[in-house]
């Protein structure tokens, strides 16, 4: 039977996090803007911006498949942010359900670890993303109606679902 899981961001798999970040850049032609990321969470340096900040290895069976972050911040703590996420192409396109139980393993994981978040987020690009906003959609994540301008042009979506209490939208909060 096929198992998917997290492995926490530390200093024993620093190595293969940032080879996984490194591919996935390369595969989506972004630009490296921190190469130092990942040491900087372990060094605990963007403690004072963001309470709450690491990275995770997808594992699927024994392989490592991607990486996903989570965030949040002082000023709003009780929400939980979907940081940059990816699969690696070769998983992505033999099971594209990967994405939907990464998001129901994250969910539960933010219940057991963190049970003060009451919602989680998700930004992604309108105009790159769709396949993510429909698996977010599909896990229950509302689409936010406000938009997000991105290099002058409105680009940015926000998803939230609610996983204790009641439903509180974003309204067009500071995400950065």
């Amino acid at each position: 039977m096929s198992k998917l899981s997290f492995e926490k961001l530390s200093s024993r798999n620093i190595s293969e996090a940032d080879l996984l970040r490194r591919l996935m850049i390369k595969r989506d032609n972004l630009v490296d803007t921190d190469q130092d990321l990942f040491k900087k969470i372990l060094n605990k340096e963007l403690k004072s911006y963001y309470p709450i900040l690491d990275y995770k290895i997808i594992k699927y069976n024994d392989d490592s498949i991607g990486l996903m972050g989570q965030y949040n911040s002082f000023l709003f703590k009780n929400d939980l942010w979907l940081g940059w996420a990816g699969i690696l192409k070769e998983f992505e396109l033999e099971n594209n359900a990967l994405y939907a139980n990464t998001l129901k393993l994250w969910e539960i994981s933010v219940k057991k670890t963190y049970p003060s978040i009451d919602h989680l987020r998700a930004y992604v690009s309108k105009s790159k993303e769709k396949l993510d906003v429909k698996i977010l959609k599909d896990q229950g994540f509302i689409q936010e109606e406000s938009l997000y301008k991105k290099n002058g042009v409105e680009d940015i979506i926000i998803l939230s679902k609610c996983i204790k209490g009641e439903y509180r939208p974003w309204k067009r909060k500071p995400i950065w």
